[in-house]
């Protein structure tokens, strides 16, 4: 197969060509790894700025800064799952 067939994969045990070639499918993984690493990188210096030493408990006593740490511990899981699958990925 050369680099301008589409692939051919198996859906519900039918035949049937992938939309996107194999230089696109390698792009869209790259684009992924880069991407959830610039956000797992974003989250965790936003975390680590709302649980910095200066003033931790005035920083959560706010309401929209511990909504912000929230949201950012979720995107640095998430994100954290991210790169690690796609690292792992063969």
């Amino acid at each position: 197969m050369s680099s301008s067939e589409h692939p051919i994969i198996l859906v519900d045990g039918h035949a049937i060509q992938h939309p996107y070639l194999p230089w696109q499918i390698n792009f869209l993984g790259y684009l992924s790894l880069g991407t959830a690493s610039l956000s797992l990188i974003g989250s965790s210096l936003i975390c680590l700025h709302v649980l910095g030493p200066s003033g931790r408990q005035k920083n959560l006593s706010k309401p929209h800064l511990r909504i912000l740490l929230a949201m950012s511990v979720n995107d640095v899981l998430f994100s954290g799952v991210t790169v690690f699958n796609l690292v792992l990925y063969p």
